[in-house]
């Protein structure tokens, strides 16, 4: 895994780990009953102790299900 985005500053915890995860996907979309060609782009800002899973598994659901 690795993090693009620049991590918050958590005086409690300095070494706390980036818990952001994003996704780039070629889709096809419909549109008003017709095709088309896109890009879907999506961040997920992970916040609280499990942060990072639930950044992860809304990432992999909406690359699923979307």
């Amino acid at each position: 895994f690795v993090c693009v985005s620049k991590k918050g500053y958590d005086p409690q915890e300095l070494d706390k780990p980036c818990q952001d995860t994003y996704l780039f996907s070629d889709s096809t979309f419909v549109i008003n009953g017709k095709e088309e060609k896109g890009l879907f782009a999506g961040v997920f800002d992970g916040h609280g102790p499990f942060g990072l899973e639930c950044s992860i598994l809304c990432r992999d659901y909406v690359s699923v299900y979307l």
